[in-house]
């Protein structure tokens, strides 16, 4: 587990990450990764002399397999509260991702290939759901460990939401601004891959821009603290 700000720490794998929000001894995880992320969790948290069952809240920024795989596992094991977009939680209650519109198209690039491998193995196909997902909207301070400001940013999927951390200067950026395409390998800031919404996925990440951080950090890619 790595630390990326004050009280915030990244995991995952050089191909998705998710992160853990430090606050008074209690925490809050910005996604989850895929099911088989799930074993890096009490591991890293005892780096930090925690415990899975300090995770009080889940707060996910979009129903897709890398960002949802480890939710009911971690919900049930710490009761764990799971907040998102109501637009996500179906998918969410149901263990059935949403999957990006023409993800496959791009299995031909060596690259992408390899990430298909990586997801399958990590256990994209074996995610269960949670009863109860609490909603989230623009503009929400929740009440969760760190207290996140709720950013709506449409586009990648209907309710793909941000969050920022006002106090910390740290902005959880989901895939509405990741720092590395994973079909291309291009770093840098940049819109993700594919996107429901072409127009409202641009206006979503020129929005993310403008905003007052120090540090950003996507679901793929390295922290960006430029």
């Amino acid at each position: 587990m790595e630390r990326v700000a004050d009280g915030v720490y990244r995991l995952g794998s050089r191909w998705v990450n998710w992160y853990v929000v430090e606050d008074d001894g209690r925490l809050t995880l910005v996604d989850t990764g895929y099911p088989g992320y799930h074993g890096q969790l009490a591991p890293g948290l005892a780096l930090i002399g925690r415990r899975v069952e300090d995770v009080a809240a889940i707060i996910v920024t979009h129903a897709h397999a890398d960002h949802v795989g480890s939710v009911a596992l971690i919900h049930t094991e710490s009761g764990a509260r799971v907040l998102a977009h109501p637009a996500e939680s179906d998918a969410i209650r149901s263990g059935d991702p949403k999957r990006p519109p023409n993800f496959f198209a791009d299995a031909w690039r060596p690259r992408f290939a390899r990430y298909l491998v990586h997801a399958a193995v990590a256990g994209a196909r074996t995610i269960a759901g949670v009863e109860t997902v609490d909603p989230v909207a623009e503009g929400d301070e929740l009440d969760v460990p760190g207290r996140p400001r709720v950013i709506h940013t449409p586009g990648h999927t209907a309710g793909h939401c941000a969050f920022l951390l006002d106090g910390r200067g740290v902005l959880f950026s989901g895939d509405a601004l990741v720092t590395r395409d994973n079909v291309s390998g291009r770093t840098g800031p940049q819109p993700i891959h594919w996107s429901e919404d072409d127009e409202q996925t641009r206006a979503s990440f020129e929005r993310l821009r403008a905003l007052d951080a120090d540090v950003v950090l996507p679901g793929h890619g390295e922290p960006w603290r430029r």
